[in-house]
């Protein structure tokens, strides 16, 4: 297939674990750890989240002898996508979708053939960081249906979580 290197098995092998991943790492940092933040307000919160995710990439370095230059700019795009990620929960109150955009994303980082040319690596920062901050503005606020969805205590006040 153009762009994915791999034979079949690789590439479906590939998929498979790569789902599985993207399900655990959003179960985890857009479901737990995002609705224990989610008393500190939107923007703190997925601040939160997004840094949590980040520095859980660490273990790159630490336990599979990945480069630690390579190490520190995975944990600065895995934060950034953490927190768009966080926004985007906020915005549509579930997880699920992105397990899907999550596991394409680790999918085609992981099978694609060669460095992606400067300009794309810039916008793997920037674009999250601008998405994030504008589903934050639109969507975390105390008016937002989703992000009174998520509050860890439906009995709450918005305006004691969202502030």
């Amino acid at each position: 297939m153009a762009g994915i290197e791999g034979s079949t098995t690789v590439v479906a092998s590939a998929l498979v674990s790569l789902l599985w991943v993207s399900i655990s790492e959003e179960i985890y940092s857009r479901g737990l750890v995002q609705q224990v933040l989610t008393r500190l307000g939107p923007m703190r919160s997925a601040i939160g989240v997004g840094f949590l995710f980040g520095v859980g990439h660490l273990q790159n370095y630490l336990f599979f002898d990945a480069p630690l230059d390579d190490t520190l700019w995975q944990m600065l795009s895995a934060a950034l996508f953490g927190f768009a990620c966080a926004g985007l929960r906020f915005a549509i109150g579930s997880v699920w979708p992105m397990v899907v955009v999550h596991g394409l994303d680790d999918f085609f980082q992981i099978r694609s053939p060669g460095a992606a040319p400067d300009w794309w690596q810039v916008s793997v920062y920037v674009f999250p960081a601008t998405f994030g901050v504008w589903l934050l503005r639109r969507y975390g606020t105390e008016d937002a249906p989703v992000a009174r969805s998520i509050r860890a205590d439906p009995d709450e006040r918005p305006e004691q979580v969202l502030d």
